[in-house]
């Protein structure tokens, strides 16, 4: 069975994770931008928020300071290499009239969770996210982009409330704006949820169960006719 995009569901799991999590992931963003000019410490704490989708995904609250940890230092050599293989993918495909671009961008949007999460290497990240978002790209898609349209109308509509109220419209407008960082990762912690966790789970209990007899699972008539012979 299938795990499918639902736009109800994807908005939902997006504003209440988001809300949930905005002050320590604006401070993390926060310190993450501090840290982006510090070489080496960036490369950590560049890995760590690449991360936050993931931890989102599984129900975790986020600490601002998780991005010093020193275990984002292990796939370091991993993450160059998936980032590039990735990027130059995205670029060769905008160069094509932009849209390969996007499905290729999309395609490929998992993959560093899945290298962080599954510990899997680039190429498997790769072809573990292109096959997790077949069938999905263009609900995806128009997920993101009925997100970003959502935000900017409720951001429109605060802001012109608020401007009759206060002169800093501007000031408002620019805090108001922060919500859209922890929207957009939460939706991608829900991209992840549905398309790799949950279809994980599903596909675990489809599985056929192991059977406990092995003459009877290798002959599947021993088990009629020993029924037959108990009747008799």
């Amino acid at each position: 069975m299938e795990k499918k995009i639902d736009f109800v569901e994807a908005l939902k799991f997006s504003v209440s994770t988001a809300l949930a999590n905005v002050v320590p992931l604006l401070l993390a963003t926060f310190l993450w931008l501090i840290t982006i000019w510090i070489p080496y410490l960036n490369v950590g704490t560049t890995i760590a928020m690449c991360t936050i989708p993931l931890e989102l995904s599984k129900g975790k609250m986020i600490s601002p300071l998780f991005i010093f940890n020193k275990k984002y230092f292990d796939n370091m050599g991993l993450f160059f290499i998936l980032s590039a293989l990735v990027y130059s993918a995205v670029i060769i495909g905008f160069v094509f009239m932009i849209i390969p671009g996007i499905v290729i961008s999309i395609s490929m949007s998992l993959a560093i969770l899945l290298l962080l999460d599954k510990n899997l290497d680039p190429i498997q990240a790769i072809k573990k996210s292109c096959e997790a978002t077949n069938g999905q790209k263009w609900s995806m898609f128009f997920a993101n982009i009925v997100l970003v349209i959502a935000f900017y109308v409720v951001l429109g509509i605060v802001t012109w409330i608020l401007s009759f109220l206060f002169d800093a419209k501007s000031l408002v407008s620019f805090i108001l704006m922060l919500f859209l960082v922890p929207l957009s990762l939460s939706l991608q912690a829900y991209f992840y949820k549905v398309l790799i966790l949950d279809a994980e789970v599903i596909d675990s209990n489809e599985a056929p169960q192991a059977c406990n007899n092995p003459q009877t699972c290798s002959n599947p008539q021993t088990l009629d006719e020993t029924d037959t012979a108990e009747v008799k």
